[in-house]
């Protein structure tokens, strides 16, 4: 079901008097004043001359076109007035490079083709990342970043000579709806209270002067850092075979790198990666970390690939995900020194070379209710049980979990968790209701029309005012609800798409999302909505 509805403009006082300035490659001229850049007819040339010039609550709007420049922003906004860089065309302004050295920054919607062509020896001052991270309260939001030499696309890379030291590590930073493509890693976190949700990465690309070292789809350090709805892919043989180890999310403990604790993985697809990697060791506080709703397929070598490898990480949670062409699930630790982990809800389809669902050797951890399968061969779960033969009672070994088309796991589409996608449960699925508490094993929960929810307010064609309350009703067995927001009925680009909506605090005598002004939608806008239970 789906509802239309539109915003009414409310007018509100604002503390800060904030302007607009434009910038244009063609026809701009940086001797201009404030007040004339404030008319398009008069923009400025460089986007770092805007950068120069704006505070708290100002944007730059720049137009179409190539911006030969590296632009360093060192003016703070404040909360509730960012200053914002946008590209008046989504992605049509090219540009080298940001560095975000201020506070409360917005870059909005650029296309950053890194100028690595200086970059030939990590550690050095000509490389960074593409979106480089600074400091606290940025947005990093629609751009699409290309050819990072040795660097991440978005982010910080601690441990080189630009990134903050670990106490000065920027908090509080959100980074939704980029693209990430042909770089040497992807994203990176580097401070407390990360938002990375709704981005691609694909297509790493090892460099020759980094040979035999990490292309990583993301990295994180820091606390209540949290990875959501992205799509990882991409990486090929041809980068694995050149010496490059690739993991959808590495961390590691000690020294100037810090740690990474409360972190939360939810409904992400990483496909094509050596495994995900968690290092806790040399005395770190990395500890607790969630893997949730998400996909692990199609391991590099061959299907050696391993999912999550957890090491000295203790509190590691590992529900509802599918693991699928992968060497193992999941590994805690050979030295038998990660403890209170948690398996449970898992489909794991193991490659050629895979022998192990999981691997665990401390009696305080927990393994039940995994689905473990092996074509053509035996899957074993060498679980401290004594025996690696011998699974828990309330586990499924080796039967086929029946997937729709496990020779085409993303559809027609191309895209992640959409119904075309091969890795959804047949209707005769021996994992449907197979899990913990009645639930499906695995990433997708089996689909049927009970699924959607009865949708109360807004009401069709109703004009909303802020702040904008979705409400629908309960719905028995949801373990999480998914709402999608659009401007178009086909919900072909969603500006709000969250499957994160936990019941447990969203509902009471009935469920409740909330926008505020400001946020992802936007006033006197038709606007199309729907949710589903995720069960």
């Amino acid at each position: 079901m789906r509802k239309l509805i539109a915003l009414l403009l409310l007018l509100l006082p604002s503390s800060v008097w904030s302007a607009t300035y434009y910038v244009n490659a063609t026809g701009g001229n940086d001797s201009r004043d404030t007040t004339q850049a404030q008319n398009s007819g008069t923009p400025w040339l460089t986007i770092q001359k805007c950068a120069n010039s704006v505070s708290a609550g100002d944007t730059c709007s720049v137009a179409s076109g190539t911006y030969n420049e590296w632009v360093t922003v060192t003016a703070n906004g404040s909360s509730g007035n960012l200053i914002t860089f946008v590209s008046s065309t989504n992605r049509a302004a090219h540009v080298r490079g940001f560095t975000i050295d201020g506070q409360y920054v917005k870059v909005d919607g650029f296309y950053v083709e890194y100028a690595g062509d200086t970059c030939t020896n990590i550690p050095s001052n000509d490389c960074k990342p593409g979106i480089e991270v600074k400091k606290s309260y940025a947005q990093v939001v629609n751009n699409a970043v290309y050819n990072v030499r040795g660097m991440p696309g978005i982010g910080t890379e601690p441990g080189y000579l630009t990134a903050p030291a670990w106490t000065n590590r920027p908090n509080n930073v959100t980074v939704t709806g980029n693209l990430v493509t042909h770089s040497q890693y992807g994203i990176i976190a580097y401070g407390d209270s990360w938002l990375i949700d709704n981005n691609e990465v694909n297509q790493l690309h090892l460099y020759t002067f980094e040979s035999g070292t990490d292309c990583d789809y993301t990295r994180a350090w820091g606390n209540n850092v949290t990875m959501s709805n992205n799509f990882f892919h991409g990486a090929t043989q041809t980068e694995f075979d050149a010496g490059c180890h690739v993991d959808c999310i590495q961390t590691f403990g000690g020294g100037a790198a810090g740690y990474l604790a409360d972190f939360t993985y939810n409904r992400n697809w990483c496909s094509g990666m050596s495994e995900t990697m968690l290092e806790g060791h040399s005395g770190a506080l990395s500890i607790r970390h969630t893997y949730s709703n998400s996909v692990f397929a199609d391991g590099l070598n061959s299907g050696a690939g391993m999912g999550v490898n957890a090491e000295d990480v203790d509190y590691v949670t590992i529900t509802n995900n599918t693991f699928f062409n992968v060497s193992a699930a999941a590994m805690y630790d050979a030295t038998a020194t990660a403890i209170h982990g948690l398996m449970r809800n898992n489909i794991v389809s193991l490659s050629s070379p895979g022998t192990y669902i999981f691997q665990f050797w401390d009696a305080t951890n927990t393994e039940d209710h995994n689905f473990g399968y092996k074509p053509g061969g035996t899957a074993y779960c060498d679980c401290n049980y004594g025996d690696s033969s011998i699974f828990h009672a309330t586990d499924i070994k080796n039967v086929d979990p029946k997937f729709v088309n496990s020779s085409n796991l993303l559809g027609a589409d191309g895209i992640p968790f959409t119904t075309d996608d091969g890795l959804i449960l047949q209707s005769d699925s021996p994992a449907i209701g197979a899990g913990y508490g009645g639930l499906d094993m695995g990433a997708y929960q089996y689909s049927t029309s009970s699924s959607v929810p009865v949708l109360v307010t807004p009401i069709d064609n109703e004009t909303a005012g802020w702040p904008v309350d979705f409400t629908w009703q309960l719905f028995t067995g949801a373990v999480l609800f998914h709402i999608q927001v659009d401007d178009n009925s086909n919900f072909s680009s969603p500006e709000i798409d969250d499957a994160t909506i936990d019941p447990d605090n969203a509902c009471d005598t009935e469920c409740h999302y909330i926008v505020g002004q400001g946020e992802e939608l936007a006033n006197g806008t038709h606007y199309y909505w729907r949710v589903r239970a995720l069960r």
